[in-house]
């Protein structure tokens, strides 16, 4: 580690405790988060390929936990439901959290848990949080590279980032659909190791973003910046 640490300031780079306190410094608010909902419930006849009607739909799916944590940041906001089936106070936190944040980070954000966010939102007729500009780590992992497996639990443990919290199956589902406060337990440590993979995922991976918002518009100075992460540590 000594030796890498020496190679990376010969290239150029920030060590890591100068890439802390760049994050540390940083204007820009970048929010990591992550869902756990409850599955749908519903009256089929079969095991395999089954069209559900709307007819056969006992219960739609809730949100269960969410956690979530600023970038640089080392602390993890969570929360869970108290009453069953009412998430309304899980999305008024994170109407808060995106209300305060530039940019929000989510591993397959754009087909999941935005929409997912914006659905229960709109369910407990609540306006729109502020806008705010939205990264999908999925979205870049499967645009630039061909990694064996796109999951997060995957890409962490293909980049030696470590892998996700091991729980009991989907039996920790049911038992928190039971508001069973073990069970709370157990998922909120399973989704908060989530949001620490999300962070140093996104932190391997976004240099590839071509969408990347340019986050030198975010500081007030006349400093040449990287426009992915806002290091003055460049080379020229």
């Amino acid at each position: 580690s000594t030796l890498q640490w020496w190679l990376r300031e010969d290239n150029g780079e920030p060590s890591r405790n100068e890439k802390k306190e760049i994050e540390k410094q940083s204007p820009v608010k970048i929010l990591f988060y992550d869902l756990e909902t409850s599955p749908s419930a519903a009256w089929v006849w079969g095991r395999w390929k089954q069209n559900v009607s709307q007819a056969q739909v006992e219960a739609e799916s809730f949100i269960l936990t969410y956690s979530a944590k600023w970038l640089g940041n080392p602390n993890v906001v969570s929360s869970r439901i108290t009453e069953p089936e009412n998430d309304k106070k899980i999305i008024e936190e994170l109407h808060q959290l995106f209300n305060e944040a530039d940019l929000v980070v989510a591993h397959n954000g754009n087909k999941f848990d935005n929409g997912i966010v914006n659905a229960r939102s709109v369910f407990h007729g609540m306006q729109p949080y502020a806008p705010v500009k939205f990264v999908d780590t999925l979205q870049i992992a499967k645009k630039n590279f061909r990694f064996p497996s796109n999951s997060l639990d995957s890409l962490a443990q293909y980049l030696g980032l470590g892998q996700k919290v091991k729980h009991s199956g989907f039996d920790l589902w049911k038992r928190c659909m039971n508001m069973e406060d073990e069970a709370f337990a157990e998922m909120l440590e399973y989704n908060e190791m989530d949001v620490i993979l999300l962070e140093q995922v996104y932190l391997k991976l976004r240099a590839w973003d071509a969408k990347a918002p340019n986050l030198n518009v975010y500081f007030n100075d006349d400093v040449s910046r990287c426009p992915c992460c806002g290091s003055h540590h460049l080379n020229l």
